[in-house]
């Protein structure tokens, strides 16, 4: 092919569409290359710049992916050896508690009161001041019980676009951003372990994202 300027139509949905560009045009080694890709409903425009430098972010975790190989390694293994009985969602000592209802009288109704307890473990890494939470209540849209995992972090951690967030009122729309680096490997490894405990479900997503972590 000429080294003319070079249209590439991305006609994949969503992330995967601009990572395919990126893998393009890093192995055409093309100058003047310009990806047209659908995501989210809009057509975002890459240009030349923009895919290497998503080539090169892509070069970059591979390799930090093979420096850590080991211990993803090891982290699957660990994985496809917890027994599936030990899962919260199996796991009885984790089961909600409703106490035996009593009668209870407001304005003058008669009410049955009940106390309902919801499981809740905390994990905290002595590394990173973020606490992991899970909580086990009942599924919003089905029946049956389900465990939840929520990361909890200070507002500190936050990297805002400009100001600090402390002390002002956020701006409409603003973001904030969560940055992580190799220095927080441990809390990276551990949620994920913690997040395949919470079912069966849970566990095989981990696996196979795992499995596609190490095909890279």
């Amino acid at each position: 092919m000429s080294d003319r300027k070079v249209t590439i139509i991305v006609a994949i949905i969503g992330l995967a569409g601009t990572i395919a560009a990126a893998i393009i045009g890093a192995v055409w080694g093309k100058s003047n290359v310009t990806v047209v890709a659908p995501v989210g409903g809009k057509s975002i425009v890459l240009n030349d710049e923009d895919i290497k430098n998503m080539a090169n972010e892509n070069e970059q975790l591979i390799n930090k992916i093979s420096k850590y190989k080991d211990e993803i390694e090891n982290l699957l293994n660990e994985i496809n050896q917890i027994d599936n009985s030990k899962l919260i969602e199996q796991n009885a000592e984790l089961s909600v508690q409703r106490c035996h209802p009593v009668e209870y009288e407001l304005e003058g109704i008669n009410f049955q009161k009940s106390i309902v307890q919801y499981p809740l473990l905390l994990y905290k890494l002595s590394s990173f001041d973020v606490l992991v939470e899970i909580i086990i209540k009942e599924k919003q849209y089905a029946v049956g019980l389900q465990p939840m995992l929520y990361v909890c972090f200070p507002v500190t951690k936050l990297q805002a676009d400009s100001d600090p967030l402390i002390g002002r009122c956020a701006k409409e729309k603003e973001k904030a951003y969560l940055i992580l680096d190799e220095s927080h490997k441990e809390f990276v490894l551990q949620t994920f372990k913690i997040f395949a405990l919470l079912s069966q479900a849970h566990k095989n997503d981990v696996i196979s994202i795992i499995n596609l972590i190490l095909q890279q």
